[in-house]
């Protein structure tokens, strides 16, 4: 379609035109074709190990990208979204979600504290969405005239028909929730979801569906008043998310909502919490955005998890080799092996070295299957943690992120005198978190304050500038090592 563009762009120009025109969507633009995809998993026979695919027309993806930039242009200058919000918006992820609750959590610990977090379930959050109620929240954020039309023609009168074996079903309509597969549908479900925050006591965070509801405390002579407390805050913020899902026609199941208890007490009596009724069971550990969280704040059983699948997916390979070229293996690794344990590496690249080396074995076998030769520029997965983790610092020291995340990034150091650190301190020289805990000075900011403390003043762009300052890092490492 992009070699295509200098004939099809006047007629599609033409075409969106009038559809702003007369603020509507096409109804042909309107029918989704869903492919049930095997997970895998169970029986072939049971429609619920299928995952559902849904495919709609290119020329309705290329209007509503329109749209969407169009909408987004409007909620960011206005600031109207969510600082809590972190999914499917420009400049943030799933690592920015899991700092923010990683790095607090540290400092509750750190000052022989404690966190409890609360994993929320939405049951079918983007097939539920409500429609009259997103419209009107769309209107309350200033959405109106043509736009607000057009995006209520975009809802309504959707159908889908099931392709399978080349055969389709008969079309059925759609009342509810946002087109899947759409451009559009995301950027109005984080509209829909946007104001969950609003009255809430505690910390949250989200992305797309994924509702993380946390709180702290540090320790103090009135501990158990103040466990009490932080259990009460919870409780009052778990019925003020049910009331407001009542509201919004949200389901939220306690029966998949999950509780995890950080702390490092061997029995710390902590008052239970309840949702809608029934007391919340307490995990050992809780996955959280593909990162595994355990009670006692340790990575070791998930760095554990990903050398073992990485380790089967290597003896995959392994077994292949004679069918592959050593290129290809290589590629298979970089693209889909070695990011599957660089996943959030910056929070637990601390950990102990016997944990880490579990997946430098890893690497080594890829070494011994395609040569020393083909495999001379796999760097150390320690450096390219390292580069990770300044690169991320970098990006929240200038703010590049969610004002929740700026706040908890080191501030700039000040020296009062001349004296031999200053001189040789860059301009970005920053002060470093204390620790009065091990674990805490292995965790992300001071860990990493004290490696960008040491960087040279040459590797800091005149200007923001992301990507030059990953590559002056990645190099000022490699001539180190």
């Amino acid at each position: 379609m992009q070699k295509c563009s200098p004939e099809l762009s006047p007629k599609l120009a033409k075409l969106f035109k009038k559809c702003i025109t007369e603020s509507c969507f096409p109804s042909s633009w309107k029918i989704a074709s869903v492919v049930p995809v095997f997970k895998n998993s169970g029986e072939r026979s049971d429609p619920s190990n299928y995952q559902p695919i849904s495919l709609l027309s290119i020329i309705s993806k290329v209007f509503e990208s329109l749209l969407s930039s169009s909408l987004v242009l409007h909620l960011e200058s206005n600031k109207l979204l969510s600082d809590h919000q972190y999914g499917f918006r420009s400049g943030r992820s799933t690592a920015d979600v899991l700092t923010v609750i990683c790095d607090r959590v540290y400092r509750s610990l750190n000052a022989s504290g404690e966190s409890r977090a609360i994993a929320l379930d939405i049951s079918k959050a983007f097939d539920k969405v409500w429609h009259a109620g997103l419209l009107h929240k769309l209107k309350s954020y200033g959405v109106s005239g043509s736009a607000l039309h057009i995006i209520k023609s975009f809802l309504s009168n959707r159908k889908l028909k099931v392709v399978l074996d080349g055969c389709s079903s008969k079309t059925y309509k759609i009342n509810a929730g946002v087109p899947q597969g759409s451009i559009l549908g995301p950027l109005l479900f984080l509209i829909f979801i946007n104001d969950l925050p609003d009255e809430i006591l505690s910390k949250l965070v989200i992305y797309a569906d994924d509702t993380t509801l946390y709180s702290s405390l540090e320790r103090s002579k009135e501990i158990e008043w103040d466990r009490l407390e932080l259990a009460a805050d919870l409780e009052y913020d778990l019925r003020t998310i049910t009331e407001w899902g009542d509201q919004w026609l949200v389901s939220f199941n306690s029966a998949k909502t999950k509780l995890l208890s950080i702390n490092k007490f061997k029995h710390p009596n902590l008052p239970p919490i309840s949702m809608g009724g029934k007391a919340l069971p307490e995990n050992s550990e809780v996955r959280l955005l593909g990162l595994i969280l355990s009670d006692s704040f340790t990575w070791k059983n998930y760095i554990e998890s990903v050398a073992k699948s990485a380790s089967m997916k290597v003896g995959s390979l392994h077994r292949v080799r004679h069918f592959l070229s050593p290129e290809s293996i290589l590629y298979i690794y970089k693209s889909t092996i070695r990011p599957a344990m660089e996943y959030c590496c910056h929070l637990w690249a601390g950990a102990p070295t016997t944990s880490l080396d579990s997946l430098d074995r890893i690497q080594r076998r890829i070494v011994n299957i395609v040569g020393p030769e083909l495999s001379s520029d796999l760097h150390p997965l320690s450096h390219r943690r390292n580069v990770a983790s300044l690169s991320l610092f970098y990006r929240y020291f200038h703010g590049h992120c969610s004002a929740d995340l700026h706040g908890l990034a080191p501030s700039p150091k000040t020296f009062d005198q001349v004296t031999r650190q200053s001189t040789h301190a860059h301009p970005y020289t920053v002060e470093k978190p204390f620790g009065n805990k091990g674990f805490y000075s292995s965790s992300f900011f001071p860990r990493t304050s004290e490696l960008w403390n040491s960087l040279p003043a040459s590797c800091f762009p005149g200007r923001y500038d992301l990507q030059s300052f990953k590559s002056s890092v990645n190099q000022h490492l490699l001539s180190l090592s």
